[in-house]
């Protein structure tokens, strides 16, 4: 899946390429690491103004990002070392940890590059995250500044497999109150068609073709 970025009125838009689930980007990277020890993973998170990529922390706040197909999506990503770094597979997933029910899902393909602490990770936004769906929320706990677990499973082409979990608070954060009110509205409990008004299309009408 190829996933990119782009502004729209001040927030971040994830939007995803149709037809493209297993892109693997050109590489030829060496191997990050030791072959004869377990592949080692950890989530991280890239700050989409700055591109700035830090480790994911238990309990940490992560936005909800507006998603261009609509609804709502989180952005993760890993660093990990005894990995071959091209070609590899990020599988995510958003838990609701009361009831055990998945939220979304994303996978794609990535190519990753060695730094100087010895651990591998994506160059770029566009290529640094996996960016499972989670809102509109059609469950019966809100996603909106609620915990939730999010998982994602690494495999390197030479079949070597680690999985990383922790627990996140996605929260609605736009700069824009056009944008957050629709952010919360989709994000809490019991969605049904109509229940958000079009705040987004009223305040931003499309010019004319």
């Amino acid at each position: 899946m190829r996933v990119q970025g782009h502004w729209l009125a001040g927030a971040l838009v994830m939007t995803a390429a149709a037809g493209c689930v297993h892109e693997t980007p050109a590489c030829g990277n060496s191997f990050v690491g030791d072959r004869s020890k377990d592949l080692e993973v950890a989530l991280t998170v890239v700050d989409p103004r700055s591109e700035k990529v830090t480790d994911l922390s238990d309990g940490q706040t992560l936005p909800l990002l507006q998603f261009a197909r609509g609804g709502y999506a989180l952005a993760v990503s890993v660093r990990a070392k005894n990995v071959d770094p091209c070609g590899a597979e990020l599988r995510a997933r958003v838990i609701d940890p009361e009831s055990g029910s998945v939220l979304g899902t994303a996978a794609r393909t990535v190519a990753l590059y060695a730094g100087a602490d010895g651990w591998a990770r994506a160059s770029a936004l566009e290529t640094n995250s996996v960016v499972p769906r989670v809102c509109p929320d059609y469950g019966s706990r809100d996603v909106h500044a609620k915990p939730h677990d999010i998982e994602v499973v690494l495999i390197d082409r030479g079949g070597r497999t680690a999985t990383a979990r922790t627990r996140v608070v996605p929260t609605c954060a736009h700069p824009f109150e056009v944008i957050q009110t629709d952010c919360v509205c989709n994000c809490s409990a019991g969605f049904y068609l109509g229940k958000c008004p079009n705040w987004i299309w009223d305040a931003y009408p499309p010019g004319p073709l």
